[in-house]
């Protein structure tokens, strides 16, 4: 037996099978059974390859073994006749397609019952058959999806689709891939994929989406991938809209340009949601505290080509789970200690053409697999050993294009270079221009990665006296290599310069008064007199530090110049008086003509009050009072015994 494994413009499949034509007979035999001689092995292919001599479209490729035919880039602009039945994968993508339309001739919905996989990318198409339902209906119109019911993955991506009317895929059952990416479709209405039951990986919108219907998701309920691309999209769907897909495990959000804020709880009803991918959303300056909470196991978070200004500490302490962070693209600028404590379990963290300026000491602490860190292509200068819990479990490190300073602060990386592996461009030096250029992947030179301690240039004692209310200058200036950095602390060992935490400066000498000067000095505003004492300044890089003094003396201000004593003139005033003779008479006068005023107007109106109401009367009570009998029977009682008493009472 021969058979043809791929051709172009020939036959498609097996062309002949040769036998001997003897008494015991061969494939034109007519022996009972009617396969002669033929072995097992040989039966079985005859009954899975289509009959011999297939034909393949003259300017297409076909491949027998997985019934391929690949028509893509001839300028086509009509489905070639002549497609073998039985073929499984037909590529027509990058042609002049303008509709779906199937030549005559071509064996009916019946020869294309086997096609899994059909690529329209990359063509003119800008209208879709519309959807019906049942074999009937596949029968009467003979419609483009006609005998598609076996077609699993189906590519419109890269066309000229304006409308996809609600349910034109419905007759397509058996799809598990669909993609619509790159059109312009303006909008997708409620229950556009409709009867697409068994639908795993969808793709689709464009620069001009500008609309999601409500109900736009519904019916999906084997969904896994979702990719939605959305340039004219206002705002990030609604936790109720992603209502339907509570089995997505990968959801990416492409060119939502226009969006400014994910509001908290968008992804909520997403809870197996396992990827998230954020990509373009050029306005995004923030991800708000609660805005990732929903899934329960978040694996792999990435917001790239955004506007965010930092690390997202809050939208990340709802994700304990979360093991790949890619930030790339974004105005990052530093990585702060201790920030990312929230995410223990994370493994990779990509940060590549950011602008970051610094990776803070013990910047991933806590961290305990963290293994990958690529700050490529950034404005770094040096990585701190100390940034990571223990640099021996990094295996990854991208930290090309930056502008390195080649001293001790890197030799970590030189002395580890077997065991890491460089993504990107391998780090080399910028500076010092002895090294420039020196690869930190290559074994180092000797009297490379050194550092100089720090010196302060001038260390002679400073003592300053100032008055209350002045301002005050500090110098200090130190060399050092790396160039030291240099912070002043007040008598209280208390950091001047740096801003305070809170709302209200802590309590202590010069704080929230002072500031620090670009030569290192430190200049301190309006001074107070507990402000008095000795500052210390201190110089440190990565090779050590340097230490000076300073001390204050306030004066404070005089009673003179708090205006509370000026000197006896012609009025004379006693020392510790603040006011003349003549001013305390006139405010005694005042104050005494004031009460007397008070005091007459208030008689006066009692005073005419009461002749007003005139004369009291009288009013007379009459009590009668019956006293009780002593008892006894003795002979003489009173006379008035039994008698009234009568008492008259005069009330005002």
């Amino acid at each position: 037996m021969t058979s043809r494994g791929g051709c172009e413009g020939g036959t498609y499949g097996m062309e002949e099978v040769e036998g001997d034509n003897g008494p015991e007979g061969g494939v034109g035999s007519g022996s009972p059974g009617g396969a002669g001689g033929l072995s097992p092995p040989l039966l079985l292919l005859l009954l899975v390859i289509p009959g011999p001599g297939l034909p393949c479209p003259a300017p297409c490729r076909c491949w027998a073994d997985n019934r391929t035919v690949e028509c893509s880039g001839r300028g086509l602009e009509s489905v070639p006749a002549g497609i073998p039945g039985g073929t499984r994968v037909l590529d027509l993508s990058r042609n002049r397609l303008r509709r779906l339309e199937w030549p005559r001739g071509s064996g009916g919905p019946a020869a294309r019952r086997r096609l899994e996989e059909l690529d329209l990318s990359g063509n003119l198409v800008s209208e879709l058959p519309g959807g019906g339902e049942g074999e009937e209906a596949e029968a009467e119109d003979g419609g483009a999806w006609s005998g598609l019911g076996q077609l699993r993955r189906l590519r419109l991506d890269g066309n000229r689709l304006r409308y996809l009317s609600p349910g034109a895929l419905g007759r397509l059952a058996a799809l598990e891939s669909l993609e619509l990416g790159s059109n312009p479709l303006p909008a997708l209405l409620d229950l556009t994929f409709r009867g697409l039951r068994r639908l795993g990986r969808l793709e689709v919108g464009g620069p001009q989406l500008g609309y999601l219907g409500p109900r736009l998701w519904e019916g999906l309920p084997a969904l896994r991938l979702l990719t939605v691309t959305g340039g004219s999209l206002p705002a990030a769907p609604s936790a109720l809209s992603l209502q339907p897909l509570a089995n997505l495990s990968a959801l990416r959000l492409l060119g939502l340009a226009r969006v400014r804020r994910l509001p908290a709880g968008t992804f909520g009803p997403l809870a197996a949601l396992r990827l998230l991918q954020l990509d373009g959303w050029s306005s995004l300056s923030e991800l708000e505290e609660g805005s990732l909470r929903g899934p329960e196991l978040l694996l792999r978070l990435s917001v790239t080509r955004c506007n965010l200004s930092s690390v997202p500490y809050l939208g990340l302490q709802s994700q304990p789970a979360l093991r790949w962070l890619d930030l790339s693209h974004n105005p990052i600028r530093v990585i702060r200690a201790g920030m990312l404590r929230h995410v223990t379990r994370l493994e990779e963290l990509r940060l590549v053409g950011a602008g970051l300026l610094a990776v803070q000491p013990e910047a991933f602490r806590g961290l305990l697999y963290f293994r990958l860190l690529d700050v490529t292509s950034n404005q770094l200068r040096s990585l701190p050993e100390k940034a990571f819990r223990s640099a021996a479990g990094l295996h990854s490190l991208g930290l090309g294009d930056n502008p390195l300073a080649c001293d001790c602060r890197l030799h970590w990386v030189a002395r580890r270079r077997r065991r890491l592996r460089f993504l990107g461009p391998a780090p080399a030096c910028r500076t010092p221009e002895a090294h420039r250029g020196l690869r930190l992947d290559r074994p180092p030179p000797p009297g490379s990665f050194l550092c100089s301690r720090p010196r302060i240039r001038d260390k002679r004692p400073q003592r300053l006296s100032v008055r209350e209310g002045r301002p005050v200058t500090f110098r200090c200036s130190a060399d050092g290599d790396p160039p030291p950095d240099i912070l002043w602390l007040n008598p209280r060992r208390q950091r001047l310069g740096a801003p305070t935490p809170g709302p209200f400066p802590l309590p202590g000498p010069a704080l929230g008064r002072s500031r620090l000067l670009p030569d290192g000095g430190l200049e301190i505003a309006s001074v107070r007199p507990q402000d008095a004492g000795i500052y210390r300044c201190v110089a440190r890089n990565a090779g050590g530090n340097d230490t000076a003094s300073a001390t204050l003396r306030v004066r404070p201000l005089s009673p003179q110049e708090l205006g509370v004593f000026r000197p006896a003139g012609r009025g004379g005033v006693r020392p510790g008086y603040p006011f003349d003779t003549q001013t305390l008479l006139v405010t005694t006068t005042m104050g005494f003509a004031s009460f007397f005023s008070v005091v007459t107007v208030c008689f006066s109106l009692l005073f005419a009050w009461s002749r007003a109401k005139g004369p009291i009367k009288h009013n007379n009570i009459q009590v009668d009072f019956v006293p009780h009998g002593g008892g006894g029977g003795g002979g003489g009682g009173g006379g008035g015994e039994g008698d009234d008493a009568k008492y008259n009472m005069k009330m005002v």
